[in-house]
């Protein structure tokens, strides 16, 4: 018997699923990363023979934030087209041994369990990880109860065939 469940698509979803996929892959870590580059690519350029690793170092910071820049204004830009473009926002998501077939105004997708990898569960946001690191974000209010373990045990299960 298939899980199935709906709930209204809101910009404030995406935020939350990227804010929780960048606070899980990076941790306290990620900030103070981010804040101590500089200071340590300063530092290695204050000694003239680490200059040249320093310049490096600084090339591909500067060029990793602007293709996070873009990455964001494109997201931006796709999530705007979302919701100018159709009228109902309401999301149905279908789950069951196949795998999760997830409908809205914009088109249909079904994802068999064999490409699933992961699902993580946080207090706003349940994020169903497929293909590496592309996901599925379903706000975590709306999930039925056990949908998370039954999940959980289809990606199990899907990985031990794999194998």
């Amino acid at each position: 018997m298939p899980i199935e469940f709906e709930f209204p698509a809101t910009p404030e979803l995406a935020n939350k699923a990227l804010r929780y996929l960048l606070w899980r892959r990076g941790g306290p870590l990620g900030p103070i990363a981010i804040i101590l580059l500089p200071v340590v690519i300063a530092v290695m350029a204050a000694d003239p023979a680490m200059r040249p690793v320093a310049y490096i170092a600084g090339g591909a910071a500067i060029m990793l934030f602007v293709i996070f820049l873009l990455a964001v204004a494109h997201h931006r830009k796709i999530r705007r087209r979302f919701f100018q473009s159709t009228t109902d926002h309401t999301v149905r998501v279908s789950i069951d041994d196949e795998g999760i077939a997830v409908k809205s105004a914009a088109g249909n997708s079904t994802l068999p369990w064999s490409i699933m990898g992961r699902i993580w569960a946080g207090k706003e946001v349940v994020l169903v990880f497929y293909h590496g690191w592309h996901y599925l974000a379903f706000p975590t209010a709306s999930v039925p109860a056990n949908t998370i373990e039954f999940i959980s045990a289809k990606i199990q299960d899907g990985c031990s065939r794999r194998r």
